[in-house]
């Protein structure tokens, strides 16, 4: 185990607490919240460490406007420029994508699965070298390949698509090595 968080103590916490005219995020009753403020926007948190080949995986539970929002998880996180960003929307899709030297890279486009629930979800991402699989509570929904990045730090993130003002909580981010 690399870290671990069930966001109970603050101060313990590897993530930290912000607000911005943008976003928010937060310690609320045991777990930890993205809020985004804007329309079609991207908030996140990281850890503030570096990690190679890693597991990671986190309880996201949605608020109001769920369907028009996505809890996600990134990895390979080496500047706001340049990461790996697997979302999953409450109105049941999944995707992968990169964000290199500023511009967005569709890896897996959206995609839907019955595995997604409308409100609660455990997203997982595995990264060994240049494999990356994507489960979410527990089942397999893709693996691809991408070489693009490797290594870097990881975090919880949240998209706002056509909606202001959407809440995600997020609980027990864990990161290990990867099996």
């Amino acid at each position: 185990m690399l870290l671990y968080e069930d966001f109970a103590d603050p101060r313990e916490s590897a993530l930290t607490a912000e607000d911005d005219a943008i976003s928010r995020s937060a310690f609320e009753d045991g777990a930890y919240l993205i809020e985004v403020k804007e329309t079609d926007t991207l908030a996140w948190s990281l850890t503030d460490r570096t990690y190679g080949d890693i597991a990671i995986e986190a309880d996201s539970t949605a608020g109001p406007g769920a369907a028009v929002a996505a809890a996600g998880l990134i990895f390979h996180y080496q500047d706001a420029q340049n990461f790996y960003l697997f979302s999953v929307s409450g109105d049941g899709y999944y995707a992968l994508e990169l964000l290199e030297d500023d511009v967005w890279q569709t890896l897996i486009d959206w995609t839907e699965s019955d595995s997604i629930n409308v409100a609660r979800n455990t997203l997982r991402v595995e990264t060994k070298g240049d494999r990356i699989t994507l489960k979410v509570n527990g089942y397999l929904l893709e693996a691809t390949q991408d070489s693009a990045l490797s290594g870097g730090d990881a975090g919880l993130a949240v998209s706002s698509f056509d909606a202001s003002q959407v809440t995600i909580r997020f609980d027990n981010l864990l990161i290990t090595r990867s099996p």
